[in-house]
């Protein structure tokens, strides 16, 4: 046989071997105020060839297991999963403490939430839900403030989802920041741990006016209904038309007190229900 076909035949081989073993990353998953024996059981629930680290946010420690296949001592017999332990060392050590860390911070979860006030009275909910320069000043300025700089407890954090599987995503950091404009509108700005720093975000969906109005950052298929009577910035109405006109919805020329908007076969479009 040719050589250059053999070598072809081997790199197919090794390539196929080797390839789940790359691209796998290990798991981390909870077992809380669990004992050795505990963390053992959960890590068996893994599957055989795999790691998985067994993390405990009460006692502040971590496990590490292999998951090996063992033999039952029956006749014929039987194979189970061997879950082999070792000592978890960095960098997955420092990312798993700082997970904990942060879980251990007032207030005691995954989830943190905090309102700050802006301070720029010029600048209300309509300037910032779009990305643009007003957007970028207000994600910088929550990222510089104490409190979010606290949140920062460790460096190792950051990548973490490139690091470990971990199964259930209510179990990894999230911060929300309520920003409180001067007008009484309102925005959230959440975290982002994925990437090697913590990236500053307008969460979506989470935008109203000063007359508690939704400030759409998308089209809706579903109807939305607003109103601009009452008290609130004055220029909420016309700030909200171009919103929706940028949007792609037909509104009427004219002001309104309300108004219904929703997606029909001619599109998307506002009226007056009344």
């Amino acid at each position: 046989m040719d050589y250059r076909i053999k070598m072809s035949a081997f790199l197919v081989f090794a390539f196929a071997v080797d390839a789940p073993a790359l691209a796998a990353l290990p798991s981390l998953v909870w077992c809380n105020s669990c004992t050795d024996a505990q963390k053992k059981t959960k890590a068996s629930e893994s599957a055989i060839g795999t790691t998985v680290y067994v993390g405990d946010v009460v006692n502040h420690n971590v496990n590490g297991y292999f998951i090996d296949q063992g033999w039952t001592e029956t006749t014929p017999a039987q194979p189970i999963k061997n879950p082999t332990r070792f000592t978890p060392i960095a960098p997955q050590l420092d990312a798993i403490n700082g997970l904990m860390e942060f879980y251990s911070m007032a207030p005691v979860g995954w989830k943190k939430a905090t309102d700050y006030s802006y301070p720029d009275g010029n600048i209300n909910v309509y300037d910032v839900v779009n990305n643009g320069p007003d957007q970028r000043e207000l994600t910088l300025w929550v990222g510089g403030q104490p409190y979010s700089k606290s949140l920062e407890v460790r460096g190792e954090i950051f990548g973490i989802t490139n690091m470990f599987s971990i199964g259930d995503a209510s179990k990894l950091p999230s911060v929300d920041f309520v920003i409180t404009f001067t007008d009484g509108s309102e925005i959230t700005v959440t975290v982002d741990y994925s990437g090697r720093t913590p990236t500053y975000e307008v969460k979506a969906n989470t935008d109203w006016d000063s007359h508690h109005n939704p400030v759409l950052t998308s089209p809706s298929n579903t109807p939305v209904n607003f109103r601009f009577n009452g008290p609130g910035n004055p220029n909420d109405y016309n700030d909200w038309l171009f919103q929706m006109r940028l949007l792609n919805y037909d509104v009427p020329t004219g002001p309104g007190s309300y108004w219904a908007c929703t997606n029909s076969p001619a599109g998307y479009h506002c009226v007056h229900p009344y």
